[in-house]
């Protein structure tokens, strides 16, 4: 035991996430293989929400809608895989 108390870390084989460029875009993925496909289905409804949530703001910033709505969250069996793209020029000025 390593004193993670966390359902999500517990039911967690393995966890990476990717950056690269793609076309001049900032490509990231994210993959968590789950012990069991019901995992990966319960935290990618969890994502999904907070996405949703995320995006009724009335005030967001345009560069944090357009992100939120290039964030594809995919599930295969036991891996959960999200994914966004985004111009490197809208992540330094979030940056900054």
């Amino acid at each position: 035991d390593m004193g993670w108390d966390s359902n999500v870390l517990r039911n967690t084989q393995q966890l990476a996430l990717l950056v690269s460029d793609s076309a001049g875009l900032l490509a990231v993925e994210a993959r968590l293989v789950a012990a069991e496909a019901e995992e990966a289905n319960t935290l990618a409804s969890v994502v999904r929400g907070l996405l949703a949530i995320l995006s009724l703001s009335d005030d967001a910033d345009p560069e944090l809608m357009a992100f939120l709505n290039e964030t594809e969250v995919e599930v295969d069996g036991t891996t959960l895989r999200v994914t966004v793209s985004l111009d490197p020029e809208v992540l330094v000025e979030a940056i900054d």
